[in-house]
């Protein structure tokens, strides 16, 4: 959780002070690294953060050498000069002569840090330790949960796949920049609106592969990076056509469950069957009702429509909302579609990533972003496909997310 380096020559003094802070359970072994002289140290800074260090006062300046008065007081200034030692986050002295915390107090206090009395005969330095230890705890956990955090990002935007959806989204007018996350091999998107254009920070990435887990696995990582208020989905999915749904249509996915979670036994007909337990997860209300003022007054559609040059569908663009289910696989089977509506009267879409998003939305750490999604129709999941559909698809869901976020999610 945090590190700290304890630096003492002393060994029965830094038994004594290791003992102390791993008396607190969070605390594990090798949380706490140590040197016995400053050689020692520098090689240990130059490659380690630490929230914490323990530094005696008086320390040998090399391996075997007599400790000096003013070693500890020198490094402290050196650690704040320094090019090549990382520096850690706190710095605390402890020595057990009076004449060295003389000494050393005012050199500390220029640097605004303390020098502790340490005295084996009393508690008094352990409790100081153990409540600042305790306090750098507190903060780390209250930085990671986000308990206190604000939001960073307006919108950020994942996609099944890089092309056709992650490439329709970076097409959108933001002068797209990519992003690198250290020891994140996914490669982000940050937009950077144009001069005059509305102030939104949006951040878009694809997942290595499609499918609920890797979706719930890209989404935990853009809200951990870059704390998004809003959390979408964009992209292609397949409609149901007795629902009315029409290749093209810009489905909004009112709420979103996995379809395939129940328990599988076997019939008196020896069939498997499933019986399905479904968590279903909405979108909020307030997003729910502007989507219902978008449709019912048609807004985007004909514009994203007259936008796309090349062949679509004849019949006129729509937006759609409702229930879309999600999971695992492609699919090419009516009857499954007609088992899904089985549950969902009101299905108008499948696909296989939606509640992914939001499973991991809503089970994050705080701050927690408001997700929701767009997917446009590419066919019914009856094995009549056509790819010509794709790009088309990708382009209307991406135009009418775009629209929708400038609109309601920044103003």
């Amino acid at each position: 959780m945090i590190r700290i380096l304890v630096i003492d020559d002393d060994a029965v003094k830094r038994g004594h002070i290791i003992e102390a802070i791993r008396s607190i359970p969070e605390l594990a072994k090798e949380d706490i690294s140590t040197a016995a002289d400053l050689v020692q140290a520098r090689d240990i800074l130059s490659k380690r953060f630490f929230d914490l260090l323990l530094l005696d006062i008086l320390l040998p300046p090399i391996p075997g050498a007599e400790p000096t008065s003013d070693a500890g007081i020198q490094f402290v200034r050196e650690l704040r000069l320094s090019n090549t030692l990382i520096k850690p986050a706190h710095v605390i002295g402890l020595t057990a002569f009076d004449s060295a915390l003389a000494g050393a107090d005012p050199a500390f206090l220029d640097e605004l840090w303390r020098v502790i009395k340490y005295d084996p005969t009393s508690e008094s330095w352990s409790t100081q330790l153990k409540t600042k230890v305790l306090y750098l705890l507190q903060c780390k956990h209250e930085v990671q949960s986000g308990e206190n955090a604000a939001f960073d990002y307006d919108l950020a935007i994942l996609t099944a796949l890089w092309k056709p959806e992650l490439k329709a989204v970076l097409d959108l007018p933001l002068g797209w920049q990519k992003r690198v996350i250290a020891n994140d091999a996914t490669e982000y998107f940050v937009g950077v609106p144009k001069a005059g254009a509305p102030a939104i920070q949006v951040v878009a990435a694809s997942c290595s592969q499609m499918g609920i887990a890797s979706t719930a696995v890209l989404a935990m990582k853009m809200i951990r990076h870059f704390r998004p208020r809003y959390l979408a989905v964009c992209g292609i999915a397949a409609g149901v056509k007795d629902a009315g749904a029409k290749l093209g249509d810009v489905l909004i996915v009112e709420q979103s469950w996995d379809y395939e979670s129940g328990k599988r036994r076997t019939n008196e007909q020896g069939e498997s069957v499933l019986l399905p337990d479904p968590h279903h997860i909405p979108i909020s209300a307030d997003l729910r009702d502007r989507f219902a003022e978008c449709i019912g007054k048609d807004k985007y559609v004909a514009e994203i429509e007259s936008l796309w040059m090349a062949t679509k569908p004849a019949s006129p663009l729509r937006a759609v909302l409702g229930p879309v289910g999600s999971g695992a696989a492609v699919v090419e089977d009516k009857s499954l579609v007609a088992n899904v509506k089985g549950h969902a009267r009101k299905l108008i879409g499948i696909e296989m990533e939606t509640y992914g998003a939001f499973y991991a939305a809503q089970n994050c750490c705080k701050p927690r972003p408001s997700a929701f999604a767009i997917k446009s129709v590419v066919d019914f999941a009856d094995g009549q496909k056509d790819d010509s559909v794709h790009e088309y698809a990708a382009f209307t869901s991406a135009q009418y997310l775009w629209r929708f976020a400038h609109e309601y999610l920044v103003s």
